[in-house]
């Protein structure tokens, strides 16, 4: 009865060196989906989920250098993508948050890439392994959250 633990206990070990691979390389790929640069599409998905910030929470949230945060919110703000305003609560500060086109954007991003991966999964899956794909996603998903069974 041993045995099949053992087993077992080897598929665990190898898809657990195998799956950050495999997924990290499937991000990359999707990326390249898009025509956004990868450090916009996160500053974007940040202010997405967040909400407005300052410059300096942003650099802390992306892990950046302060100055690397700065070119890139005036980058984005030249596209349009971002708004800068003055903080209500402290006039000295100035708030960066999503304009209107810089959710478009992160929209049609993620519509181009759901596209492509859908491509992907009819062209290279078969049924049967779609449907197992299909069953891995909210295992993944809890995996990536940390988060207890349901």
């Amino acid at each position: 009865m041993g045995t099949p633990k053992t087993e077992f206990r080897i598929d665990i070990e190898a898809c657990a060196k195998q799956l950050p691979t495999s997924i990290a390389i499937l991000v990359r790929r999707m990326r390249l989906e898009g025509d956004v640069p990868a450090s916009f599409a996160s500053v974007l998905g940040r202010l997405e989920i967040v909400g407005s910030m300052t410059a300096t929470e942003l650099s802390e949230l992306e892990h950046v250098r302060h100055q690397s945060i700065t070119q890139t919110v005036k980058a984005l703000e030249a596209k349009g993508w971002v708004q800068i305003t003055v903080n209500p609560d402290d006039r000295r500060q100035r708030l960066v948050s999503l304009a209107p086109a810089g959710r478009d954007i992160l929209t049609d991003q993620r519509r181009r890439r759901s596209e492509w991966l859908m491509v992907q999964m009819d062209t290279l899956l078969t049924e049967q392994e779609r449907t197992l794909l299909a069953a891995a996603t909210p295992l993944l998903e809890r995996l990536a959250m940390g988060g207890p069974a349901d």
